[in-house]
């Protein structure tokens, strides 16, 4: 005791933690912690140190009720602490002064760590409570090989929301931990590793939380027979079920209908979904408003879920190979029919999947957005006939040339090379929807576009067109490229455009396309530019020739890494008269100091800086 009278606190909490490791089981060790502890004033700590002694110790230790009460006065005390948040509005504490310093929606708390605001006083854990709906915790992984320390989680089991264990192996201390500590209002549970064979201990786990548990997720890292249905029985108050890595996808009990789930995901199954699992899915499941399966055995099993959720109206299809992923949800308050669609193949070798045609027959007359990334099956001619006299938006890549030919009013179209490369005769180059108002194209994918003058000569084709007003067009390659600028400067209808310069591309060819588009696109109204650092003063003296361009935004890509710009940036800004608005990059700021400099001699000036760069 004398060496922690005698102010040395670091030597004192070293001679506690060696009397707990001495004797794990003795009150001792502990009481000597909680004593430093509260010399410091430090009831947390005191708090947390104590909880873990009467965890530890039996309770017929001679020591246990003095530890207890040392317990309970420090959280009394803790109480008593001064704070200003019980004098605050409620509506103000809980949507703009905690979020400041919380954020749980981004990363669960830590069980062992403490986190400090917790324990300010009751009125703060009230207030974060209510802020957050609850708290949610993480187990640590160290911690998953019995029963887990978890000493905050403990604490505050009455108020915890949700719960990420990284590991679980199917051993007897979830039960236990679930059965000892009240969770009342447990509604998220995420187990990221599950390892066992039948999930029995499991299932009763999740049986204990059941009347309040709505959201799981669960991760097997091995072969079980623990099925879907089984889970569903346990907890029939669930609302969004998310089950990766099953063996398999089997319903062993009697019909019977769970409402409640609304959101069900089954990824990465061992055994192929069939036919026969989908209209036991539908039967079970009447209300879901989103469904995402993998594997299915046939890509046209997917039209019986359609049929049996009608109200779906967006489909995603993501081939890889033999596999078939098929996702179906219901967004917004839109009619119930599909009218988005999404095809993407992602594996690059010989074909192996069906015929995509039957699949998308019965959404061609309702589909009004589309992305395409698919190389159509040899054989699959009905594909090049279907009409879509609703589709208003089209990304393509890989193929799909037919598409804007067969869109009357069709008024967004995003294109890559790769698309454009892929269909030289007949070329999607060749169809200009009459409707287009929006036109994106990214030439930045391999195989690179060499040839640019038909990409050019297209371009030149909207000169006359009286729809086309934003243009956003993308290359990383400076061979042809003034074909391409050339082409745009004769779009005069153009009121938006959002380019970048390849970093080779000379500094007297980026003025000449700014003194040409300043004469030939006198509409223009906001540009978009990605330059390089080395390109940024020419690009400044340049944009003076666009006299009337109200908005700016501009992101400045650096090589090795260097991104900020020079002081005379912003003084070339200040003298662009005719900006209203100016966006930059977070990463191109070398001081905020330059921008507030700016903002006095230029009042009249919005300048916005952003952390994220849309497109850049």
């Amino acid at each position: 005791m004398g060496l922690r009278k005698s102010a040395n606190y670091d030597a004192a909490l070293r001679d506690a933690n060696v009397m707990q490791q001495l004797s794990t089981f003795s009150a001792l060790g502990y009481l000597r912690a909680a004593e430093v502890y509260a010399e410091q004033g430090k009831q947390n700590h005191v708090i947390d140190i104590c909880t873990k002694g009467l965890d530890m110790i039996d309770t017929n230790d001679p020591h246990y009720a003095t530890l207890r009460q040392i317990k309970t006065d420090a959280e009394q005390r803790q109480s008593n602490c001064i704070d200003f948040v019980s004098k605050l509005p409620i509506d103000l504490v809980t949507t703009m002064l905690i979020p400041l310093f919380m954020n749980m929606d981004d990363k669960p708390l830590d069980t062992l760590t403490p986190c400090p605001y917790l324990y300010v006083s009751t009125v703060w854990r009230d207030r974060i409570i209510q802020c957050f709906g609850g708290l949610s915790f993480e187990i640590g992984r160290n911690e998953n090989d019995g029963d887990p320390k978890a000493f905050q989680l403990k604490r505050f089991a009455q108020y915890t929301k949700g719960i990420e264990v990284p590991l679980y192996s199917e051993a007897t201390w979830l039960p236990a931990f679930v059965r000892k500590n009240d969770f009342r209002m447990l509604q998220r549970l995420t187990l990221r590793g599950f390892v066992g064979h039948d999930g029995r201990r499991l299932l009763s786990s999740l049986k204990s939380v059941s009347s309040t548990l709505t959201h799981l997720h669960i991760h097997m890292k091995s072969i079980t027979t623990l099925d879907v249905s089984q889970i569903v029985v346990a907890c029939p108050n669930l609302v969004s079920l998310w089950v990766h890595n099953p063996y398999q996808v089997k319903f062993k009990t009697r019909k019977k209908t769970w409402p409640k789930l609304k959101r069900l995901t089954i990824q990465d199954a061992e055994l192929l979904i069939i036919p026969d699992t989908l209209f036991d899915i539908a039967e079970r499941f009447p209300s879901l408003d989103q469904l995402e399966l993998h594997p299915l055995q046939r890509i046209n099993s997917a039209v019986f879920t359609s049929l049996c959720y009608p109200r779906m109206n967006t489909l995603t299809v993501t081939v890889d190979g033999w596999d078939t992923q098929v996702g179906y949800s219901h967004q917004g308050n839109g009619p119930d029919a599909v009218t988005d669609i999404s095809v993407v193949e992602q594996y690059d070798g010989e074909q192996t999947c069906d015929n995509i045609s039957p699949l998308l027959k019965d959404y061609q007359t309702t589909v009004e957005r589309m992305t395409w990334s698919m190389e159509p099956k040899i054989g699959d001619n009905d594909l090049y006939d279907f009409q879509y006299p609703r589709l208003k938006k089209l990304s393509l890549d890989k193929s799909g040339w037919w598409i804007p030919r067969n869109a009357p009013i069709l008024e967004e179209l995003k294109v890559t090379s790769r698309t454009i490369r892929a269909s030289s005769s007949p070329s999607v180059l060749d169809t200009v929807p009459p409707n287009l108002k929006k036109l994106e194209i990214d030439l930045a994918w391999r195989p690179d576009l060499e040839d640019k003058k038909p990409l050019a000569n297209y371009l030149h084709r909207f000169a006359q067109h009286p729809h086309l007003t934003e243009l956003a067009i993308f290359s990383y390659h400076v061979d042809e490229i003034d074909t391409v600028l050339d082409a745009i400067t004769c779009l005069g209808g153009l009121q938006r455009l959002m380019i970048n310069f390849p970093s080779e591309m000379d500094n007297s060819q980026i003025q000449r396309f700014f003194k040409a588009l300043a004469n030939g696109c006198p509409r223009l109204s906001c540009l978009e530019m990605k330059c390089h650092h080395t390109q940024t003063t020419f690009v400044m003296d340049a944009l003076h020739s666009l006299q009337h361009l109200p908005y700016l935004a501009i992101s400045v890509q650096g090589k090795w890494g260097s991104t900020k710009v020079e002081p005379s940036f912003w003084e070339a800004v200040k003298m662009l008269s005719q900006l209203k608005s100016i966006r930059v990059k977070r990463k191109m700021v070398a001081s905020m100091d330059d921008v507030r400099r700016l903002k006095e001699q230029r009042p009249d000036l919005d300048i916005i800086v952003d952390q994220y760069f849309p497109r850049f």
